[in-house]
């Protein structure tokens, strides 16, 4: 008896190319939608660490009367502020995890752990960050391009600590 191509069960290869391709388009839609997710989660981490940063600032300038490195707490530095920054709030001379020696009335530590931004690099405290052409004092994140120290560009990201 003579079969025809058509009688036999399954697929052409047209039909498993078109699956092929429908599968492939959307493993890459749910990829890019990961991506804005983990860039978006990076982001909310790095406010929810300053956000505690800036309150563990607040304490100790309570406590006394500095803020890391031996700055005057609330008062903004204006013009030339030229060692005013710090890149590393976890050494003693910042005062918030431990102390130098030389912090009057340190009753800290002010935060238990201080780790890296989501994306390595550590957060800082300036008392003289530009924003609009003001300064004003921050603690911040340089983001995902880590461009920092008198760079400032959009990816930072920042809570103001002098109100």
């Amino acid at each position: 008896m003579f079969h025809s191509k058509n009688n036999y069960p399954g697929f052409t290869l047209i039909e498993l190319l078109v699956v092929i391709a429908i599968i492939g388009l959307l493993a890459t839609l749910s990829i890019t939608s990961l991506g804005a997710a983990r860039k978006h989660a990076n982001t909310n981490k790095a406010k929810s660490d300053l956000s505690n940063l800036a309150k563990a600032l607040d304490l100790m300038a309570m406590d006394t009367g500095e803020w890391p490195g031996h700055q005057a707490p609330y008062v903004v530095c204006s013009g030339a502020c030229d060692t005013n920054e710090l890149e590393d709030l976890t050494t003693a001379s910042a005062g918030l995890l431990s102390t130098d020696g030389s912090y009057a009335n340190w009753s800290g530590p002010y935060m238990q752990s201080l780790t890296k931004d989501p994306w390595g690099h550590n957060y800082f405290f300036d008392n003289d960050y530009q924003i609009g052409g003001v300064n004003k004092a921050v603690v911040g994140s340089y983001g995902p391009n880590g461009a920092g120290l008198n760079l400032y560009d959009s990816d930072d990201i920042l809570v103001i600590i002098n109100h």
